[in-house]
């Protein structure tokens, strides 16, 4: 979808004129979907002024991870009835809290550079996995939603002088799904462990080939 967007400069120097004018506590940005290029300069420059103002934006479901720390609002259009849209959700969120699943896949980077990856679930078959290299590189590029064919050009990119392959990082990226460290729908994968500040323990690792 081609569409036109402000410059981080004009979009700054419109919310502080409006807000100085009319001294305005929200801004809704209608008709208009935020530039995901915000999030390298506008947003950051945004929250450093220290505004009062509330900002509005609609947004996409493709967010990762770092830009979800920004906080967003939603609200139901007015003829919208929202009871029981999500009653299968909490039905399933209560059930989890009352059984109280223990154990959490949790992210190390280490010293070396590598990275640990700590599985304290029930269910996991493997309860340390050390990643180097290659290896680390597309597990961390999964923070959020790719295709195989994104994380191997992506390696290529990175790695020129690796032996990259779409089968081997298919093949790879399976096997991380299969032990339940990644998650797919088919098409894309997802890494699912937690960064966390890091700690000295033994380790093992996961072959790429």
């Amino acid at each position: 979808m081609v569409y036109r967007s402000k410059s981080p400069s004009r979009a700054l120097a419109e919310l502080e004129a409006l807000g100085k004018k009319w001294q305005l506590e929200l801004v809704e940005v209608v008709d208009n979907i935020l530039d995901m290029k915000y999030f390298n300069d506008m947003l950051p420059q945004l929250a450093q002024r220290h505004s009062p103002a509330q900002l509005f934006y609609e947004v996409k479901a493709n967010l990762n991870r770092r830009q979800v720390a920004f906080y967003f609002d939603f609200d139901y259009e007015p003829n919208v009835n929202p009871h029981g849209v999500a009653d299968d959700v909490i039905a399933y969120v209560t059930a989890w809290q009352r059984e109280g699943e223990t154990g959490r896949l949790t992210a190390v980077s280490r010293a070396d550079g590598s990275l640990l990856l700590v599985d304290t679930r029930p269910t996991a078959q493997r309860h340390q996995v050390l990643l180097k290299g290659v290896e680390k590189a597309a597990y961390t590029y999964c923070d959020e939603a790719r295709s195989c064919t994104n994380v191997t050009q992506y390696l290529r990119e990175q790695f020129p002088e690796a032996p990259v392959t779409a089968a081997r990082v298919g093949a790879w990226l399976d096997a991380l799904v299969a032990q339940r460290l990644m998650v797919s729908d088919g098409k894309r994968y997802l890494n699912l462990a937690i960064p966390t500040q890091p700690v000295h323990t033994p380790s093992e690792a996961l072959p790429f080939a």
